[in-house]
């Protein structure tokens, strides 16, 4: 997602896929291709953390924390959440594929938010990037 390389990515995501966004918007896998590929969402960086996978035949599960920064076409600026995701994967045609993704943005004055996890600071790109 953050390379913008939708060749590559239409053969990761399931043609079933539901992608629900941080926002509460959902997209197909269609949709998020489109997004993407016409850079009207542009992901920066991704960086995961706390994250548990399960598998169960051919299908897995990853659930987790990420800190997430995007654009989007029609605002000016980056876009700065911490979010926690699950992700639902099926293995078939020899590979696994993204099926659904939910992500929902986790608030500071959450009663579970855990602020000794270090957060990326708005303006800062990450040096692993």
């Amino acid at each position: 997602m953050i390379h913008h390389d939708t060749t590559q990515l239409s053969g990761l995501l399931a043609d079933s896929l539901i992608y629900i966004h941080s926002s509460g918007i959902i997209d197909n896998k269609a949709s998020l291709m489109k997004d993407i590929g016409s850079g009207h969402i542009t992901y920066l960086f991704i960086i995961p953390e706390k994250v548990v996978a399960s598998v169960d035949g051919n299908y897995a599960w990853i659930y987790g924390r990420a800190n997430v920064r995007f654009k989007l076409s029609t605002m000016t600026g980056t876009i700065d959440q911490y979010v926690s995701f699950v992700e639902l994967y099926q293995h078939k045609k020899y590979q696994w594929q993204l099926v659904m993704c939910h992500n929902a943005r986790i608030e500071a004055n959450a009663p579970y938010y855990n602020i000794a996890v270090p957060q990326v600071k708005e303006g800062i790109t990450p040096s692993i990037y």
